[in-house]
């Protein structure tokens, strides 16, 4: 009475390891990309005081580009928030442009506007 060791045909109901991971969903690859990009935009408002004046601007110029862009992409979609809180989100990204305009542009204005708006796109993330 040997019992053979190989699993049958019967034996095949349990799924491989690859098999259990379901391919990345675009609202789950666009989530995960914002929360690289955030620290990296936090890193950068962090260093504005470090610069000059045509650095500062290039670099809030920068910002606000990518603010606007994910907002255009619908990020905002993607994190769930709801129609008006995207609407005060855009209004956000609005006030931050004009700091950057200035020849010297003010930098601390920029900075909590911005921390604050990146900290609400954290929370929501």
């Amino acid at each position: 009475m040997s019992t053979s060791s190989r699993p049958s045909e019967d034996d095949c109901s349990v799924p491989s390891p690859g098999a259990l991971l379901a391919p990345p969903r675009a609202e789950d690859e666009a989530r995960s990309l914002l929360l690289r990009q955030l620290p990296v935009i936090q890193e950068m408002i962090r260093d504005l005081e470090n610069q000059t004046g045509p650095g500062r601007r290039y670099t809030m110029e920068k910002i606000v580009a990518f603010l606007r862009q994910e907002i255009g992409r619908g990020v905002l979609g993607v994190l769930a928030v709801g129609s008006r809180n995207a609407r005060v989100f855009s209004r956000l990204v609005d006030q931050l442009a004009p700091p950057s305009q200035h020849l010297i542009p003010d930098v601390h204005q920029f900075r909590d506007r911005a921390e604050t708006l990146l900290s609400l796109l954290l929370a929501t993330v």
